[in-house]
């Protein structure tokens, strides 16, 4: 069997959701704390109080969403899918093995959460956490174009 890989995912960067909820949470800080300066002359205990407590707030809210992005990097973004040029196959949440082969496969789409969706006669199957999404996308896509062409020439 002369099989060939044409491409293989790579995993979603733990980093880059940390990043955006660390980038986000200062965000929300800042615009949150430019309403109560506007008072910190007149109601100084209210102005701080309130920025403060915007800042505990964030800070419980980072810690919860830091907790629950690392059960998601180990229970279902663990997934990963190689195609090649006769098949498709990999690990889906949580560590389901799944081989399919191209001929099955009637239509691919992207999902939520940096997924993709195959679908097969039997059902869809989901992908998540797939960084390079659009180029494993776009590949599966090439390949099932490819089978049809060659299918309405014979």
């Amino acid at each position: 069997m002369n099989e060939k890989t044409i491409i293989e995912s790579k995993p979603y960067s733990f980093k880059k959701m940390i990043s955006t909820v660390l980038k986000w949470s200062i965000a929300y800080c800042v615009l949150t704390s430019l309403y109560p300066l506007l008072f910190i002359g007149v109601e100084p205990d209210w102005a701080l109080n309130t920025i403060l407590l915007n800042i505990i707030i964030v800070i419980v809210v980072d810690v919860i969403l830091i907790i629950l992005f690392l059960q998601i990097q180990v229970f279902i973004f663990t997934v990963g899918i190689t195609v090649t040029n006769k098949r498709v196959y990999g690990k889906t949440t949580w560590g389901r093995r799944v081989d399919l082969p191209l001929d099955s496969i009637s239509s691919i789409g992207t999902s939520m959460f940096a997924g993709i969706s195959v679908a097969t006669s039997s059902g869809r199957i989901s992908f998540f956490g797939i960084d390079n999404r659009d180029e494993v996308f776009n590949a599966i896509s090439e390949l099932i174009l490819e089978r049809q062409d060659r299918k309405n020439h014979k």
